[in-house]
């Protein structure tokens, strides 16, 4: 018998119902900054969700405290805390690679169809994070077959101590 990793378990891939929370969706997220946007791509592995979107840097707290990742990918040199960071060359995060991976996952000729084709650091997060993803897994990720982009008029936005008060989560 040929011996070899077939899967590596980080806590953002982590997939077994056994050892996850029954009411928390296990997600895993990657940031991409640039100048005065942050591109957000999130995939909860079990479900198969996949969503994107862009957002101002100070609004960054707010959103991954709404998300609340098991694991954050990061490019060299972008400081996060209070998170599991996974930092990762900043060519993972490359626009036309990560199109072309995001187009190939998604089975797909355009963008266009899916409202993500103008957000352009989401995109770049999205490819390094299903490169992550299938690499970690050691599979093809088949049930991922849709991308879903959050436009900031499209949702109520709160932030974490008005979620709290409310006692939303």
């Amino acid at each position: 018998v040929e011996r070899q990793v077939t899967r590596i378990v980080t806590p953002g891939t982590l997939t077994d119902p056994a050892l996850l929370d029954e009411k928390a969706e296990n997600v895993l997220l990657a940031l991409h900054p640039e100048k005065s946007t942050v591109g957000m791509a999130w995939l909860s592995l079990a479900s198969g969700e996949l969503r994107v979107a862009e957002i101002a840097p100070q609004a960054l707290a707010n959103e991954l405290q709404r998300i609340r990742p098991a694991e954050v990918l990061v490019p060299d040199g972008f400081e996060l805390v209070d998170f599991f960071v996974t930092r990762l060359p900043a060519w993972h995060f490359d626009f036309e690679s990560s199109r072309t991976k995001l187009l190939s996952q998604l089975g797909a000729a355009t963008l266009a169809g899916y409202g993500c084709e103008d957000l352009g650091p989401a995109i770049g997060a999205c490819g390094a994070l299903l490169d992550y993803a299938s690499k970690t897994q050691g599979q093809a990720l088949a049930h991922v077959s849709a991308v879903r982009a959050e436009r900031p008029g499209e949702y109520l936005r709160m932030d974490a101590a008005t979620r709290r008060n409310l006692e939303i989560t």
